[in-house]
């Protein structure tokens, strides 16, 4: 899951790795499903957008997230401190990988029943975040594009590497172009002239 693949960036980053969920769930000595059942959704995003605000003020780390961090504005503006990467699957995909106690851990999935009932949540999920996720800055697909087979998180791991070394120097080229622009026209424009100091009237003077 998200977990692993983010933990071996990080170890391969040698940055840090936190996990939004751990850290509620370590803070305040309850399951994220607990939260949801004592204290209802709200009161979890509002806890969830607070953490999130803490950590992402930390530089050299691997932050992963619960996929509803999204739906918050002010989540993404603490998340584009950073490069924001999707892990973007299929609902069957998505399904195979929450099982068991996984699923019962994700409160927003643990009444679906059937595999059929949680692939056409996730299906619907999906729908209503996807113009969510597409803001990522970069998107890794989960099924390799020719098998259709899943990726291992290492190989997961290795295509983000290989993405965030190309947006890291497209970054530093965009930098670079903002430090070399030229002013085209007649001179220079009205509001940068630089005028004539102030010079008070004769009638002032006297």
């Amino acid at each position: 899951g998200k977990s692993t693949v983010g933990r071996l960036l990080a170890e391969t980053l040698q940055y840090r790795f936190f996990d939004t969920d751990d850290v509620i769930e370590k803070s305040l000595g309850a399951t994220v499903s607990q939260i949801f059942e004592e204290n209802g959704e709200e009161v979890f995003r509002d806890i969830e957008t607070k953490v999130l605000q803490e950590l992402s003020q930390y530089a050299r780390s691997v932050i992963s997230t619960g996929g509803g961090a999204v739906l918050s504005r002010e989540n993404w503006g603490n998340m584009r401190h950073g490069i924001v990467v999707w892990l973007s699957g299929k609902p069957e995909t998505l399904a195979s990988r929450i099982q068991g106690k996984e699923k019962d851990s994700r409160p927003l999935l643990s009444g679906e029943g059937s595999d059929d009932a949680l692939v056409s949540r996730l299906e619907g999920m999906l729908e209503d975040r996807t113009k969510f996720y597409e803001e990522a800055d970069l998107v890794v697909d989960l099924e390799d594009a020719e098998t259709g087979e899943v990726l291992s998180p290492e190989r997961m791991s290795g295509e983000i590497l290989e993405k965030l070394a190309v947006a890291v120097q497209e970054k530093k080229r965009e930098v670079e172009e903002r430090k070399d622009f030229t002013i085209e026209g007649d001179g220079v424009p009205e509001s940068m002239q630089v005028r004539e100091p102030y010079q008070a009237s004769s009638a002032a003077e006297a």
